[in-house]
């Protein structure tokens, strides 16, 4: 019978991009047998500043340290403050997205990585930003390739270095909000990938790195159902699976 014994979160043809991203960063990058899965504790993150740019340029050095590149020379700079929420009608409130939480470039032969500064209200989501642009670095030997799908095989590349957690839960998420005076939508987060593409994600590395923890106290709940689903899609079909390990 037609879908018999399929368990998948995202269409076929997202999958087949999946496999495909992952053969790619592994060709380009190397396996990611020895990779941890970075969280948010003390061990990958140690005690530091606590506010404004020392507070980034330490989470930085953290999220280098943990990618392999510690020695990867790059500057950091704080974004000039973008406005917040805007009044559109009389009733509605558009929080402004618009304006990127990181950027990475490369000026005069120097690497350069910005960011919202008021991420560091944030840090979860400024170790996700981090992640970020520092996998831009990364593939930046190979941008000419990744054409208009640059912004997501950077997003993957944030699972391959083992920050999917932190990617996952920044990832877009819509929230409904108010207060006295008008409602609306929020579209919180930042990254390119659905969530649903990040469950699968998580659960194509933690299978290749064969790493069997628990992420129940680690992901944002509609993710871990994604993820969850992903892994037994993944155990019924594991062909795709044991292919990529062989690359």
């Amino acid at each position: 019978m037609f879908g018999l014994g399929e368990n998948r979160v995202i269409d076929r043809d997202i999958e087949d991009w999946h496999w495909a991203t992952w053969e790619y960063l592994i060709e380009k990058l190397g396996p990611p047998t020895d990779t941890p899965l970075v969280l948010p504790t003390a061990e990958f993150f140690p005690p530091g500043p606590k506010r404004g740019h020392e507070l980034a340029s330490h989470l930085f050095s953290c999220v280098k340290e943990s990618m392999g590149m510690s020695e990867f020379p790059v500057v950091l700079r704080p974004q000039p403050s973008r406005p917040g929420s805007a009044r559109v009608d009389e009733f509605l409130f558009l929080v402004n997205e618009g304006v990127p939480l990181g950027t990475f470039s490369i000026e005069n032969g120097q690497a350069i990585i910005t960011y919202e500064p008021s991420l560091t209200s944030s840090p979860k989501q400024l170790i996700a930003t981090f992640a970020h642009e520092l996998s831009h670095y990364l593939l930046a030997p190979h941008h000419n390739e990744l054409g208009e799908d640059m912004e997501l095989v950077t997003d993957l590349c944030v699972a391959y270095a083992g920050f999917g957690v932190f990617g996952a839960n920044a990832s877009p998420s819509l929230t409904q909000h108010g207060d006295a005076f008008g409602q609306g939508w929020r579209v919180s987060g930042g990254g390119y990938m659905s969530p649903s593409s990040w469950g699968f994600a998580m659960a194509v590395f933690m299978a290749l790195v064969e790493n069997q923890s628990d992420l129940s106290s680690w992901l944002r709940k509609d993710i871990l159902g994604y993820y969850k689903k992903s892994r037994a899609h993944l155990a019924k079909n594991p062909g795709r699976l044991a292919a990529l390990k062989q690359v």
